[in-house]
Parts: structure tokens; C-alpha cells; sequence
């Protein structure tokens, strides 16, 4: 499983309740015990971003560094 946040998203923040409960992490696993559980981050800020990233190259870095995880099994590939 990879949670994937929008725009103006952040990879945990996103996934985090009022409580401080990040439910990737909190509940998640519980309920998919042997799922492999990825969150992944990328500069979404779409008001002042200084990104020069278009859609398709987030596209393109998210799938080789997924790839990249998969053949290494490291889950925080940066």
C-alpha cells in the first residue's frame, strides 16, 4: 500500500487525526498485517512553491523510487 497525499498535502500529516494518530501507522497494520505500508512525500505546495516539478515528473520520480524501494527493500528512499 503507498498513500500517495494531494496537493498542498504532507506525506504523514495527511494521514494524521486530531489525536495524533496516523493511521498508516496506528490502525492500518492491524487490519493488514502483512501489507507492506509506504507513505510517500513530494513538494506539493501549489501557493508558493518554488518547484520547477511538473505533474508527470512527480509521476516519474514516485515510480522509479517506488521501483527503487522494491528492489532494495528499503522503505525510506529519499
Amino acid at each position: 500500500i503507498v498513500a500517495t497525499h494531494g496537493f498542498d498535502g504532507h506525506r504523514e500529516k495527511s494521514w494524521t487525526a486530531d489525536n495524533g494518530k496516523l493511521w498508516l501507522r496506528d490502525f492500518l497494520p492491524q487490519a493488514l498485517p502483512t501489507a507492506r505500508i509506504l507513505s510517500y512525500g513530494y513538494d506539493a505546495y501549489t501557493e508558493s512553491s518554488l518547484s520547477e516539478q511538473t505533474l508527470y515528473g512527480h509521476a516519474q520520480d514516485f515510480l522509479a523510487k517506488l521501483c527503487i524501494s522494491r528492489e532494495t527493500g528499503d522503505a525510506k528512499v529519499h
